[in-house]
């Protein structure tokens, strides 16, 4: 049981397997936050910076991800609060990254401001070349329990992700995963999902370089939100400008089976561009 003034717990991991060249490799398992009872003002504070970032020659990182599951928070302000940007960043030659699951699933919170707020997801497998290779696992954030006076869950961005690409690179990312919760955002202002921007992904990719991502889904949720049950503002610009022989393939994008209470709007999709499949 974790009493705070402050955040309940807080991580900021930056420059895990940077810098590596040659033949270095480092391996590293996951990191879990599991079935801890927090009360604080700021439940679980989580930044990642430039992980497995700058590789060269045959450089090769492995992280088997973060999982912050099962856990009982009671939060004054913001329940979980995320940043995971600049994962193999700028890496080339023939180096890998590798990045296991980012699940946030499960957790129960009771929370004044956001439930979750999710900062970035942004400029992973960024200007890649040679031949780089970089994956990532699944982004869930699935079977949570949330009530909150903000929004259930935020995301501000998941942005310029497998962006600028070229040569032989080649990037992988798994699912986007934000299904089965059960969301009260009882204030004024209160959506029950909001995500601000889905943009510029796998964009002016060149040469022989490949991307391939999985789903993007918010399915099957329980909401009953004050303002909006699920807004999506900008989900445009993927697979913009790309040239010579290079691949984007993006799998579906599944807005299914949600139950919504809303004072304002059920669903709310602006700015939508460049985009092959959605089923709602």
């Amino acid at each position: 049981v974790i009493n705070a003034t402050n955040n309940g717990i807080e991580l900021d991991a930056q420059n895990w397997g940077r810098d590596l060249s040659e033949n270095a490799t480092v391996d590293l398992g996951a990191f879990r936050i599991e079935e801890n009872t927090i009360g604080c003002q700021d439940g679980i504070s989580i930044t990642m910076e430039y992980l497995g970032s700058y590789l060269t020659g045959y450089a090769d990182f492995t992280w088997d991800g973060l999982q912050i599951q099962d856990n009982i928070i009671n939060a004054d302000s913001d329940g979980i609060y995320a940043d995971v940007s600049y994962l193999a960043y700028e890496n080339y030659n023939d180096s890998q990254a590798h990045f296991g699951d980012f699940l946030f699933n499960g957790n129960e919170i009771d929370a004044m401001g956001y439930g979750m707020y999710i900062d970035g997801i942004e400029y992973l497998a960024y200007n890649m070349y040679g031949y780089a290779n970089a994956t990532f696992g699944d982004f869930e954030f699935n079977n949570n329990t949330i009530n909150s006076s903000d929004d259930g869950i935020y995301f501000d961005d998941y942005y310029e992700n497998g962006y600028n690409m070229y040569d032989n690179s080649e990037a992988y990312f798994g699912d986007v995963l934000i299904n089965d919760n059960i969301i009260t955002a009882a204030g004024v202002n209160g959506d029950g999902i909001y995500f601000n921007e889905f943009y510029e992904i796998a964009c002016y990719m060149s040469g022989n370089s490949s991307f391939e991502m999985g789903n993007f889904e918010i399915q099957r949720n329980l909401i009953d939100a004050q303002n909006s049950g699920i807004w999506v503002d900008y989900l445009e610009y993927l697979a913009y400008e790309n040239e010579d022989n290079s691949v984007a393939v993006f799998g579906d994008f599944l807005f299914n089976d949600n139950h919504i209470t809303s004072g304002e709007e059920g669903m709310y999709f602006e700015y939508l561009q460049e985009l092959s499949l959605i089923h709602i």
